[in-house]
């Protein structure tokens, strides 16, 4: 009775290890790609944070560390060197007003200065941010980096 038991057990725990094929899984779709961080960002009114895509006309801009917009940019110019940093773009934001209409701000937005001997994956930028007739300067650390798509 005993010897059929072990029998079993060892005829059970073969076909157990024996069924169980390896599973192939589907390869995930995600990637890195490259984007702008701009973080430390100083000055009233000022986002907390800002990422801008390089591949695809895509910007995340935290408005705090839970809080996030994402715009789609459009005339992006990139004029960095080995040496500066200086990209600008433009969104378009709906506008909060007491008409009750549609209305659009244009938000320009220029990221520029000169990158960091220190740590040359992070850049030392002043950020202009100008919406409409308004201009505001900012002061930021910005650095290249790549994030998960």
């Amino acid at each position: 009775m005993k010897n059929l038991l072990n029998i079993l057990t060892v005829v059970g725990f073969v076909m157990l290890l024996g069924g169980c094929d390896e599973s192939e899984w589907p390869e995930s779709s995600v990637k890195l790609v490259p984007v702008y961080s701009a973080t430390d960002i100083d000055g009233e009114g000022a986002p907390f944070a800002l990422e801008i895509y390089q591949e695809k006309p895509l910007l995340i801009e935290y408005v705090n560390a839970n809080i996030l917009n994402s715009f789609s940019y459009y005339d992006f110019v990139d004029k960095s060197s080995s040496t500066r940093f200086d990209l600008s773009y433009a969104i378009q934001r709906p506008a909060i007003t007491d008409a009750g209409k549609d209305t659009l701000i244009t938000n320009v937005y220029r990221l520029f200065g000169l990158k960091n001997d220190l740590k040359p994956d992070t850049l030392w930028y002043g950020v202009a941010i100008s919406v409409d007739t308004t201009y505001s300067e900012f002061y930021t650390t910005i650095e290249e980096k790549q994030v998960y798509n």
